[in-house]
C-alpha cells in the first residue's frame, strides 16, 4: 500500500513540474511577442519621425531655392550641393551641423529630431513628372552655360512616357499595325497620345515668326505622338501637324513589356530658330499634353545622337533635393524634385470652363444700349 502511495506522489510531482514549465513557456512567449510588437511600434514611430525630419529639410530647401533665384548674382558663390549649404541662405550663417527640428509637444522632444544633410542639385539630367489627361506640362528647355558663358546647345529631345502603374489595372493594348488615327474612344490599356509643342526664339524675334517657316528654321511646331508597337523612331519637329493634313499623327515606338521604366519613346530633332544660327537659341520651351489619359513623362536633351556622352543637362528647371532626416538613432533619406527657379506658372488657355461657354455682345457708342442678353452658360 505504501508503494502505491509513493508512485501516486511521484506522478503528481511530474504533473506540477510539466505544468509549471508549460506556463513558463507560454508566459515567456507572450512577453517576447509584446516586446517585439513594442519594438516594432517604436521603430515605426521613429521611422515616421525621421521621414518627417527629412521632409522638413525639403521644405527648408524650397525656401532656400526661392531666395537663391530671387537674386542669383548675389548667391552665385553658394554651392547648394554641399551638405546643409541652404542654412547660409536661410539664416545668413552657413553651417554644416545638423539642424534640429523644433517641436511644440513635450513628448515630441524626446524623439530628438533633426535633418542631418540636405543637398540641392539645380542641374539635372532629365525632367520627370506625372501629368494628368489634358493637363499641360510646360518644360523650359534651359541649359547650363558652356565655357563661353552661353547656354549649352542641343538638337534632339527624347520624350518617354507611360509607366506600369499608369495601366491602373487594365491589360496592355498596343496597336502593332494599321492606320494611326485619333478617335473619340480610346482603349483603357493603351498609352495616351502626347501632344508635343516646341516654342523657341533666337536672341531677337517678331511675333509673325511663330507662324512662318523660313527654310528649315521654325519658332513653333506641334506633333501628336501616337503609341505604336514599333522601334523607337527619330523624327523632326519640322513635320508639323499644321503643315500637313489634320489627320496626320507621328508614330512613337512602344515596347510590349516594361523592360525599361517607360513603355513609349521617341527622339525629335529640333530645328534652328528663325533668325538664329543652327542650334543657337536663347529661349525654348516644350509643352507636353497627354490626350485621352494621364501618364508619367520623361524628357532628356542631347546634342547629337542619343548616347550618354551627348546628354545635355537642364539648369534650374526641376531641381533635385536630397534630404536625410534623423529621429533619435534612426535615419531616413528622401529625394524629391521641385519645379521652381526659372520654371514659373504658365496659363494653359485664355478661358477654361468645365461646362458650356457662350457670350452675347453688340457694338454701340451709347451706354444705354447695353443689354445683358439671354446667354446662359
Amino acid at each position: 500500500m505504501s508503494n502505491i502511495s509513493h508512485r501516486r506522489g511521484a506522478v503528481s510531482i511530474f504533473v506540477v513540474i510539466f505544468t509549471a514549465l508549460l506556463i513558463t513557456i507560454v508566459t515567456v512567449s507572450f512577453v517576447r511577442l509584446m516586446v517585439r510588437d513594442q519594438q516594432r511600434a517604436s521603430d515605426g514611430d521613429l521611422s515616421r519621425s525621421a521621414y518627417d525630419s527629412a521632409m522638413v529639410g525639403v521644405e527648408d530647401a524650397k525656401r532656400a531655392l526661392t531666395r537663391y533665384y530671387t537674386n542669383p548674382a548675389a548667391h552665385a558663390s553658394v554651392d547648394l550641393s554641399a551638405c546643409n549649404a541652404i542654412t547660409g541662405l536661410l539664416t545668413g550663417s552657413p553651417s554644416t551641423d545638423e539642424v534640429r527640428v523644433q517641436t511644440t509637444a513635450a513628448a515630441d522632444n524626446q524623439l530628438n529630431q533633426a535633418y542631418t544633410c540636405v543637398r540641392v542639385y539645380t542641374q539635372t539630367d532629365d525632367y520627370d513628372r506625372a501629368v494628368a489627361a489634358d493637363e499641360a506640362a510646360m518644360v523650359p528647355l534651359t541649359t547650363p552655360p558652356d565655357a563661353g558663358g552661353s547656354p549649352r546647345q542641343f538638337d534632339r529631345i527624347r520624350i518617354q512616357w507611360f509607366i506600369e502603374t499608369d495601366l491602373t489595372g487594365a491589360s496592355l493594348n498596343l496597336p502593332a499595325s494599321g492606320t494611326s488615327v485619333l478617335s473619340e474612344e480610346w482603349p483603357a490599356g493603351r498609352p495616351p497620345v502626347i501632344e508635343a509643342q516646341l516654342i523657341q526664339t533666337s536672341s531677337t524675334f517678331t511675333l509673325d515668326q511663330f507662324d512662318a517657316r523660313t527654310g528649315a528654321s521654325q519658332n513653333t511646331n506641334t506633333l501628336f505622338l501616337y503609341p505604336k508597337r514599333i522601334a523607337e523612331p527619330t523624327v523632326s519637329f519640322n513635320s508639323d501637324l499644321r503643315q500637313t493634313p489634320k489627320t496626320t499623327v507621328t508614330d512613337a515606338g512602344c515596347t510590349p513589356t516594361f523592360s525599361e521604366r517607360y513603355l513609349c519613346a521617341i527622339t525629335i530633332q529640333v530645328p534652328a530658330p528663325v533668325g538664329g544660327a543652327a542650334g543657337n537659341r536663347s529661349n525654348a520651351y516644350l509643352r507636353l499634353t497627354p490626350r485621352y489619359k494621364g501618364a508619367q513623362v520623361h524628357v532628356t536633351l542631347y546634342n547629337g545622337p542619343v548616347q550618354p556622352d551627348n546628354l545635355v543637362q537642364f539648369d534650374g528647371v526641376q531641381p533635385r533635393i536630397d534630404s536625410t532626416g534623423r529621429a533619435d538613432d534612426l535615419f531616413r533619406r528622401v529625394e524629391v524634385r521641385v519645379e521652381s527657379g526659372t520654371n514659373v506658372v504658365y496659363p494653359n488657355a485664355a478661358a477654361d470652363v468645365s461646362g458650356s461657354f457662350c457670350k452675347t455682345f453688340s457694338l454701340t457708342d451709347r451706354v444705354e444700349d447695353y443689354a445683358r442678353g439671354s446667354c446662359t452658360p
